[in-house]
């Protein structure tokens, strides 16, 4: 097998904590060793944020759980792989009634701590977090215009709620620079992203803004009409670039993320299934109820980390290679193979600006 070449870390101007998880000597170096630099648990399906369009379909309703037993065994394992980071998702990870006593037992363990939260906290929970000393945090929320949210959201009335347990956190004392904000792009909030970016970063404090592409997978699903196309996605990521004071972040097109943080990385789900990214939805390549997660590692090393060259013009031409090669959940949504070339990068000549329905539906 060929690998790829490792990732040009000298692109970004700007520092903080989410840039360098993007992209740092130390995480390059777990690429070439083959290694994650963090491990993805999600704890629960459970989640009150009332997204219409949920990849997960994750609501109040749904009770899956990972077994604590099973968590602290997760968290053993990992120690035996060898990250730097444990990742707790959801659901939201806060529902899980155990959840601060795995933050605990993985802080004491010797791992950073990340959590991608619906921020809808009380007090108390918000002091939780701080108290058990969480290294970041990631809060989803699409946009501040309530017209917008409510077109794309089953409750209007969690918008002001996700906005106050924002402000309960930072007033509990976490520290404003550890967060990043979450949007998914959906058509009906493109309007609103530099409105919203701004909000997160001038208004909040928030070090960084990340992006996730609306598919039709899950609750979405059907609802091909919020998908973006090919043009609204490259002015939604300029909009986002010209708030940060960084159009170096347009290198990395739809990925989002930088590729070395890409390749280092893999995620367990709340039902025991061990997959590269928790957006690839119906993948799963071992469940660690019927192996352990080591063995599942080891057996799918190569998959789970991406170690393979991509294909077509994220892999052979495009001038961003060095960072980039294209979403990988975007194109298995898409194509169906995962080394496939990013079919909706505005930085490929040949990707046509179109619908899911117009291209696959018709």
């Amino acid at each position: 097998m060929t690998r790829a070449a490792f990732c040009d870390t000298g692109i970004f101007r700007k520092d903080g904590i989410f840039y360098r998880m993007l992209t740092n000597p130390e995480r390059e170096s777990f690429v070439q060793n083959n290694l994650p630099y963090h491990i993805t648990f999600e704890l629960t399906s459970k989640c009150h944020g009332s997204c219409a369009y949920c990849y997960n379909s994750s609501d109040e309703v749904t009770d899956y759980f990972l077994p604590p037993e099973r968590v602290y065994r997760l968290v053993d394992e990992a120690k035996e792989i060898g990250p730097r980071m444990i990742i707790w998702h959801g659901g939201d990870p806060l529902l899980h009634p155990q959840c601060f006593d795995f933050m605990r037992y993985s802080t004491d363990q010797g791992f950073q701590n990340m959590m991608v939260l619906n921020p809808m906290m009380s007090k108390q929970v918000a002091k939780q977090i701080c108290d058990c000393q969480v290294d970041m945090v990631t809060m989803h929320i699409d946009t501040i215009d309530q017209e917008a949210y409510n077109q794309v959201h089953t409750n209007p009335k969690t918008l002001e709620a996700k906005v106050q347990g924002y402000r309960n956190l930072l007033e509990a004392g976490f520290p404003p620079q550890n967060v990043a904000g979450i949007l998914t792009l959906t058509r009906p909030m493109l309007h609103t992203i530099s409105e919203t970016v701004d909000w997160f970063v001038h208004q909040m404090g928030a070090s960084f803004v990340c992006f996730e592409i609306f598919r039709a997978e899950g609750f979405g699903k059907g609802h091909y009409e919020w998908e973006p196309s090919l043009s609204e996605l490259k002015k939604a990521y300029e909009d986002r670039a010209r708030v940060l004071g960084d159009m170096d972040l347009l290198r990395m097109g739809t990925m989002d993320i930088s590729r070395d943080a890409c390749k280092s990385h893999f995620v367990v789900t709340y039902e025991g299934q061990v997959k590269p990214c928790v957006f690839m939805v119906g993948l799963s390549l071992g469940n660690i109820y019927q192996e352990g997660l080591v063995d599942l590692f080891h057996k799918h090393r190569d998959r789970l980390l991406y170690n393979f060259d991509v294909k077509g013009y994220c892999g052979e031409e495009c001038e961003n290679r060095g960072v980039c090669w294209g979403c990988r959940a975007v194109t298995y949504y898409y194509t169906g193979d995962v080394q496939a070339s990013d079919p909706k990068c505005w930085w490929n000549p040949d990707n046509s600006d179109y619908f899911f329905q117009a291209s696959n539906n018709s």
